[in-house]
């Protein structure tokens, strides 16, 4: 049995925490935001948080959980379960069902969907990040390397899909 914030786990020891957004698990935009989100992710608090909502989900099986339940379960606020919760969904890790309790999104483990429509991860680009891929163009053509544009155009097209 799972007790309130365990991390009673069958996954390897050797777990690594999903880094999707510039090798963290995302911060607000702040110096001081990122300066948290880097120390987490450094001293295991990310990997701990991560383990903990896939063994929650484990645990809920078929019926998952909210983003507000795991928060009272493990015992976080708002932005910190909920932060797990979307990187493991983009990480593919866990599933986000289309189905909602309480006005909350549902997430379970991709074995517990028993057939229900699921949420698929939907990318979005921020600003800084159509800056840098800009700027990855622009040297790519100043240089007069069409060939190289042009692959990276088109990994940019299927990664949008």
């Amino acid at each position: 049995m799972c007790s309130k914030g365990s991390i009673v786990s069958d996954e390897p020891t050797l777990f690594e925490p999903f880094l999707p957004y510039a090798g963290t698990s995302g911060h607000a935009g702040s110096d001081t935001s990122e300066e948290r989100a880097r120390r987490e992710d450094s001293d295991g608090t990310t990997t701990q948080r991560q383990l903990s909502a896939i063994n929650y989900l484990k645990w809920r099986g078929v019926g998952g959980g909210t983003w507000r339940e795991f928060a009272e379960h493990a015992d976080l606020h708002h932005g910190q379960a909920s932060g797990v919760l979307s990187v493991l969904h983009k990480s593919g890790r866990i599933v986000r069902l289309k189905e909602r309790r309480n006005r909350c999104a549902v997430y379970v483990t991709a074995d517990n969907t028993a057939g229900r429509d699921v949420d698929e991860y939907r990318q979005t680009i921020t600003r800084t990040q159509i800056r840098e891929h800009l700027a990855t163009l622009e040297e790519l053509l100043d240089e007069r390397r069409y060939q190289t544009a042009r692959m990276f155009v088109d990994a940019l097209r299927q990664e949008l899909g």
